[in-house]
């Protein structure tokens, strides 16, 4: 769906932007390894990475390859989490809400404050 709604109105916008656009332009074993190192990091946004590809020249195959081998590690340290936070007694849970509840907290008391010009 992005590679058909958005290829005519990205290329005007990435005119501005020559790294980018050679970025983007990318093919075969080169864009394999972009989109698979982009989605063994866990800080960048996966819908981003697919918006990329989208846009891109790569392959539904080449792109489909990488995007599956790079959730991989992803999915199991996930699973893993999730696995080991279900084994927890309901003292490490209590921790556990009490962190998020102080994360929650503080983040909502960031966004409060106003910001100066």
């Amino acid at each position: 769906m992005y590679r058909k709604g958005l290829k005519q109105f990205s290329q005007k916008p990435l005119d501005k932007y020559p790294k980018l656009k050679r970025l983007v332009h990318l093919k075969g074993k080169d864009a394999f390894y972009l989109i698979l190192s982009l989605r063994l990091l866990p800080f960048v946004p996966s819908g981003l990475v697919t918006l990329a590809g989208a846009i891109g020249s790569v392959s539904f195959i080449t792109f489909a390859i990488a995007s599956s081998v790079g959730k991989i590690p992803a999915l199991l340290i996930e699973a893993y989490s999730v696995y080991q936070i279900t084994q927890f007694e309901w003292q490490g849970k209590m921790i556990l809400s009490i962190a998020a509840l102080y994360l929650i907290f503080v983040v909502w008391k960031k966004r409060k404050q106003p910001t100066s010009v």
